[in-house]
């Protein structure tokens, strides 16, 4: 597949030409962008606040991909910032908003996480659904991949256009703030007619029947009990036919196995639900469970699982604080890394654990705030070691997790 070319031209309008589309994962790997050119090395040093560094550009059949990085510092995209982008989705600085030298027809105030189309002088406010706007990673970060939907209105000015040749901006709207690029005029894509390689959907169906399939849920208020959603909790989980099922936010327990089981008729279910508003549901028996830490936001259940793995398997459930709660989140972090590291370095648990025992950690953990939550789950990184000990990685081999 042929890759985009990115050339400088007379050091005023920076040309990325995408000969080929690359299908882009928006997850906050970016191993799909190593061999996609830089379209602008911004230089380094020239801003305060925050200090851009490299910007890539590439296209699929339904979204055009931004990956921009910082030479310095981490930042939360969605929150705490003023960063803005500006697309000249016709590629004329006489439409649209004038700013740095082109004319914009899509404002997006990625810290506001709103923005505008500006189109025959009117200036309609977007949200994030205008645009199929996804960002990632979710955390903080020194780099970030965008995606905007290429049919979107904005860049399509209300259907009257193709989006083919444009230029974009970044910038930082604070006092001394950087700008991408530094030039005036932004810098400038085209978007090929080639159809880029479809992505292979991922079949329901397992790969291997002997395969244990998990399915992790936040049903919102009980929502999977709401006469109003049900239908749509159980079309979705028989089609994913799951053999384990966790939830969160579910705290009405009297009903959950219940139901499951009318949904399942030809299985036998087992639950554990007496910790807040996390559930596990399982087709094996649950041998054992417990809450895991004080805040009752973490908790595990022990499952039979000898015949198909040969040793049990141990499922654990969280329900982290949410939103800007970035002390809470990180507290219960810690605790758990200190409740863990004591099960499998000193044998000190809620209830007997054999070494090398196969886990899964899943939940709704609201990672949108520090990568040091991330971190603490994933390489035992703790941040308050006076109150709950030392760094440990949390894998029975003495790794991190994958």
């Amino acid at each position: 597949m042929k890759k985009p070319l990115c050339r400088y031209l007379r050091y005023l309008l920076f040309f990325c030409l995408l000969k080929a589309g690359d299908p882009i994962n928006i997850d906050g790997s970016f191993e799909d962008w190593i061999n996609i050119p830089v379209a602008y090395s911004d230089s380094q040093g020239d801003g305060i606040l925050s200090d851009f560094s490299e910007l890539k550009i590439t296209y699929d059949d339904e979204f055009i991909f931004i990956y921009l990085s910082f030479h310095d510092g981490e930042f939360l995209f969605q929150d705490w910032n003023q960063f803005h982008l500006y697309i000249d989705a016709d590629n004329d600085e006489n439409t649209g908003y004038p700013i740095a030298g082109i004319g914009a027809e899509l404002e997006w105030c990625f810290g506001c996480r709103s923005g505008f189309q500006y189109i025959n002088d009117q200036e309609i406010v977007l949200v994030q659904n205008d645009i199929n706007l996804r960002i990632g990673p979710t955390i903080t970060s020194q780099e970030f991949e965008i995606a905007i939907l290429r049919s979107s209105m904005a860049l399509t000015m209300n259907n009257t256009h193709l989006l083919g040749e444009g230029r974009l901006v970044f910038f930082e709207s604070e006092a001394h703030s950087d700008s991408l690029p530094d030039e005036s005029g932004g810098v400038s894509f085209t978007i090929g007619t080639d159809n880029t390689t479809p992505v292979i959907p991922i079949p329901l169906e397992k790969i291997d029947e002997l395969d244990i399939r998990i399915v992790s849920y936040n049903t919102l208020n009980e929502g999977i009990l709401d006469p109003e959603r049900e239908s749509y909790f159980k079309r979705i989980l028989q089609a994913l036919d799951p053999d384990i099922i966790a939830l969160q936010e579910h705290s009405d327990w009297n009903q959950i196995d219940e139901v499951i089981q009318s949904w399942f008729p030809g299985d036998v279910w087992h639950t554990s639900w007496t910790y807040r508003d996390l559930v596990i549901l399982s087709k094996f028996p649950i041998i054992n469970d417990a809450n895991l830490i004080n805040s009752d936001r973490t908790m595990c259940a022990l499952l039979n699982t000898e015949q198909e793995l040969g040793k049990n398997l141990l499922i654990i459930n969280s329900h982290l604080s949410c939103c800007s709660n970035n002390e809470d989140r990180q507290q219960q972090v810690d605790e758990f890394l200190s409740v863990w590291r004591g099960w499998v370095l000193e044998d000190e648990g809620p209830f007997l654990l054999e070494k090398g025992t196969p886990f899964v950690h899943l939940g709704d953990f609201n990672f949108v705030g520090y990568r040091h939550q991330v971190e603490t789950i994933r390489v035992g990184d703790i941040q308050d070691e006076d109150q709950y000990g030392s760094d440990f990685f949390p894998d029975w081999d003495s790794t991190g997790i994958v």
